[in-house]
């Protein structure tokens, strides 16, 4: 990419403007011009000679950021031999051999939802929109307009979310605090929050949470096996029923899971009454909020469930599971044969997808 291009991606970016696609190339230029470095013990120096406001977009560890200024500093170490693959497959006449075998492409999820009112009635949120302002007698979508259908009641009528496989939505409660669904999730809240000592809702999946403060009236979130009492904050719960573990990773302010205190930059794992709380890479569990799929040594099985929620697909594994760790960072604008594609170059596994399924082959 030439100097020039570059500044100009960088420009947009500071103005707000850069493209999603356009912010994949700006990624894949950074990562290249890393990779190339073979001194890794000048990485340092290496990083002072780039632009300060290209280091700034990567590492800043602020919202909407996928790396941290310094735990982005080894991330970046350990997916060298990605990101650089990464890289390659978007570069024009590159000779790569397509390995996925692929009957019929599955495309990315997209924006897709409902809302369900205690009287029963099923609303289908429009697929043209991203998200729902869920105000005091009317909803509305994020852009101003009505979306059909008055919300008055009391606090206990009732209000359910969700998303299926393949589906993202984002919906602003009653309070102002926006809550990102992942695939095939659900929250439960009432139309209301006034006149309750809390703001209590429930939470099967996975969701971002941005709360609004309020002292007076702590916000909670009930999924299995935990609750997550916050006051106004930044993070990110996974709470599927079909995983045995829940994790809460807090990017901003303080949170309380059961009994146990979370500080920025920690992940409570909660297995049954067990809590184990880790310092970890925090810009990960956010990542699929801004469309990204980030793998740090993950292990096929943990990789396909990802997957398979996001491209609602079934994964069959042949013979024994591989024991490859993958790491990289992939958009999930991608169709499923380009992020089988990644997977494969990085490891000894083989894909190959048969309609809505994914043969894994070692």
């Amino acid at each position: 990419m030439k100097e020039l291009d570059v500044k100009s991606l960088i420009e947009k970016y500071n103005n707000g403007t850069l493209s999603e696609k356009e912010k994949a190339m700006l990624e894949s230029w950074y990562i290249h011009e890393i990779s190339i470095n073979k001194d890794f013990h000048g990485l340092e120096e290496n990083l002072s000679k780039l632009d300060d406001r290209m280091v700034q977009l990567l590492y800043t560890p602020i919202k909407r950021r996928l790396w941290p200024k310094y735990a982005g500093i080894a991330a970046m170490l350990t997916l060298f031999a990605f990101g650089i693959w990464f890289f390659a497959l978007r570069l024009p006449g590159s000779n790569h051999r397509q390995a996925v075998a692929v009957q019929n492409d599955v495309a990315p999820g997209k924006n897709t939802a409902t809302l369900s009112l205690s009287d029963g009635e099923v609303m289908q949120l429009s697929e043209a929109h991203s998200g729902v302002i869920i105000g005091q007698d009317k909803l509305t979508y994020n852009d101003g307009s009505k979306v059909g259908v008055s919300a008055t009641g009391s606090i206990s009528r009732m209000m359910t979310a969700a998303t299926p496989r393949g589906g993202t939505y984002q919906f602003i409660l009653p309070d102002g605090s926006k809550v990102w669904l992942n695939a095939a999730s659900s929250i439960k809240f009432p139309s209301t929050f006034s006149g309750a000592k809390t703001r209590n809702i429930e939470l099967v999946g996975e969701a971002y949470f941005e709360i609004s403060k309020n002292k007076s009236q702590p916000f909670i979130v009930n999924s299995k096996n935990q609750m997550v009492t916050v006051l106004g904050t930044h993070f990110n719960i996974s709470s599927y029923t079909d995983e045995v573990r829940s994790k809460t990773t807090l990017l901003e302010g303080s949170i309380k899971i059961n009994n146990t205190m979370l500080v920025p930059g920690q992940q409570a794992t909660v297995n049954g009454t067990k809590i184990i709380v880790d310092n970890v890479n925090v810009e990960k569990a956010a990542a699929w909020k801004d469309n990204r799929f980030v793998f740090e040594n993950d292990n096929i099985t943990a990789v396909m469930q990802v997957l398979q929620r996001w491209y609602d697909v079934q994964v069959v594994y042949e013979g024994k599971l591989p024991k490859d760790s993958f790491g990289g960072i992939i958009s999930r604008n991608e169709p499923l044969s380009e992020v089988l594609k990644y997977l494969e170059l990085t490891s000894n596994v083989r894909f190959k997808i048969e309609g809505r399924r994914i043969r894994v082959i070692k």
